[in-house]
């Protein structure tokens, strides 16, 4: 029996031994993937029940983890182009290389704000953070605030709002652009105050008494996601208590920006563009498309790449037990200006949705959806920990349930709810991947036939794969050997930092002996290929 048949008895055996264990149920980690149909990239995620974030690849292997020093709460996470994991748990915002060391650290307390939620990233190093502030009582009802609407006295009100930081120093965080919705609202209720105006009237502005399923002083908006489109420096944001989604104008400056004129598109800071449930401006209820929804993001991708908007909606009507996943490309007119039509903003209609199964698909809380470039879309069910993949017909092409809840939970355990605030997915290619170490490591939770079967048909795909190349000795003083019986042409060497320190034409035998001792990756690349090995120098 030649070493290459022995190799495949093994891989056939392990298919036959994961086909009997599936049997069991596979509860946690990977349950369910077409390895054809899925997208190709790595999956970012931090469970609210743990210290650590993780990037995991479709097979559940992780590729790299974060250590964070909170132990629980919401959180959001994201990669910059240079592969820094950004993490806002609770109210701080924090930011951690690939390799887990902290680099900075800091809260809105200086600016009296309250970080909550959601953040994103600029392309020039800034972040945008979500924050909420308090204002007094009485501020509030000077601007029209129903006092019948609540049931519990407060002596202030809290109300949402952007923050732009330069994070550049982080010795001095500065504070370079903020957004206030206190400046941005209109009322019907007191005709004597100066924002006095129909609803219907002023769409560009929030009234400050809109119907909600309940009214809270101390939560009063609940915005709970913002994303950031660089093609046109906008922001979309999401409401859970207006169940509307919005636009506004990032270039403006901060005194227009609570204004109603100026920027790009010469209304100040007031809304360019809401939808999903006009009814909070004065129209008719049949329009309603949202209700409670979350994470609205830029699509990246396909023909409306930076003008259509993915939305996860919590719910398909008031009080259903079912969400599903919107696509929408805002209506412009000739001139590239968010138009209304019929006082409504449009379009009437989602340009895509999937609409999940009655208590299958759901989650009444948090969540997330992203478009991918293979046209499918990734979801996070944040209520129960469950991300799942599905293609424009609403095929699930992979499901994985988060195994995290304060200890990694044993396979074939049923999961508590493992909440999971939103997921990020980013492809191969992603320029924060670029001198990382993406090699896979083992899954997170203790054995998933699954994934085990999913790691061996990734190598049976290819089988060169089979014959692994070989590095010896390792550790090594003076020279390492490779062994291979791939055409390899070129090599490259990373310290543990990320940098690369040498990069040659491909030759079986590397010199390292002018290396310092420690630990290094060796990337070997063909022309379509790369495998990264790690090394020690003693």
């Amino acid at each position: 029996m030649t070493l290459k048949t022995y190799k495949l008895l093994l891989i056939f055996c392990s298919f036959t031994l994961a086909q009997i264990l599936n049997g069991q149920g596979t509860t946690v980690g990977l349950l369910s993937i077409d390895k054809a149909k899925v997208s190709e990239g790595l999956t970012l995620f931090t469970p609210w029940y743990s210290k650590n974030t993780y990037l995991i690849n479709n097979c559940g292997q992780v590729v790299n983890e974060w250590e964070h020093e909170v132990d629980e709460g919401l959180s959001s996470s994201a990669l910059d182009e240079q592969g820094n994991l950004f993490l806002l748990r609770e109210d701080s915002l924090s930011m951690y290389d690939w390799e887990g060391n902290r680099i900075l650290s800091f809260n809105g307390d200086a600016w009296e704000m309250n970080f909550h939620h959601d953040f994103t990233l600029l392309p020039n190093g800034n972040v945008i953070i979500l924050f909420d502030e308090k204002i007094a009582i009485e501020e509030a009802f000077e601007l029209g605030l129903d006092s019948t609407l609540y049931n519990d006295p407060q002596d202030y009100f809290i109300i949402d709002g952007f923050a732009e930081f330069d994070i550049s120093n982080d010795d001095e965080i500065s504070l370079v652009w903020q957004w206030h919705l206190k400046d941005h609202l209109i009322q019907n209720l007191n005709p004597l105050l100066n924002n006095f105006s129909k609803p219907e009237d002023q769409p560009h502005r929030l009234n400050i008494n809109f119907n909600a399923p309940e009214h809270d002083l101390l939560d009063w908006t609940h915005f709970n996601g913002v994303d950031y489109n660089p093609m046109d420096d906008l922001l979309v944001f999401s409401s859970r208590s207006t169940s509307e989604i919005y636009i506004i104008d990032h270039s403006t400056n901060t005194s227009e920006a609570a204004d109603s004129i100026g920027g790009s598109f010469g209304k100040g800071g007031d809304f360019l563009w809401r939808w999903g449930n006009p009814t909070q401006y004065g129209q008719d209820t049949s329009f309603r498309q949202t209700y409670l929804q979350h994470d609205p993001t830029w699509n990246l991708y396909g023909s409306n790449a930076q003008e259509g908007i993915t939305i996860f909606n919590n719910e398909n009507e008031e009080g259903s037990a079912s969400s599903s996943i919107l696509s929408v490309v805002p209506s412009k007119d000739v001139d590239g200006n968010f138009n209304v039509s019929e006082g409504r903003f449009g379009p009437d209609l989602p340009a895509w949705e999937y609409v999940g199964v009655e208590d299958e698909f759901f989650s009444p809380i948090m969540s997330s959806a992203q478009l991918q470039e293979n046209g499918n879309y990734q979801s996070c069910l944040g209520r129960f920990g469950k991300f799942v993949e599905l293609t424009t017909e609403g095929e699930i092409v992979w499901e994985y349930q988060n195994p995290v809840f304060n200890e990694i939970i044993p396979q074939f355990q049923n999961p508590p709810a493992t909440l999971t605030f939103s997921i990020t997915k980013y492809p191969l290619n992603y320029p924060g991947f670029t001198n990382k170490d993406i090699s896979p490591n083992s899954i997170i939770e203790n054995f998933n036939s699954i994934s085990n079967s999913c790691i061996q048909s990734t190598s049976i795909n290819d089988l060169s794969d089979l014959q692994r190349t070989n590095i010896y000795p390792n550790p090594v003083r003076d020279i390492l050997q490779i062994e291979n019986e791939k055409e390899f042409e070129k090599l490259e060497i990373y310290n543990v930092s990320g940098s690369i320190i040498l990069k040659n034409k491909f030759n079986s035998s590397i010199d390292i002996s002018h290396l310092p001792k420690g630990s290094y990756h060796l990337k070997l690349q063909t022309s379509d290929h790369s495998e990264v090995y790690k090394f020690i120098v003693i």
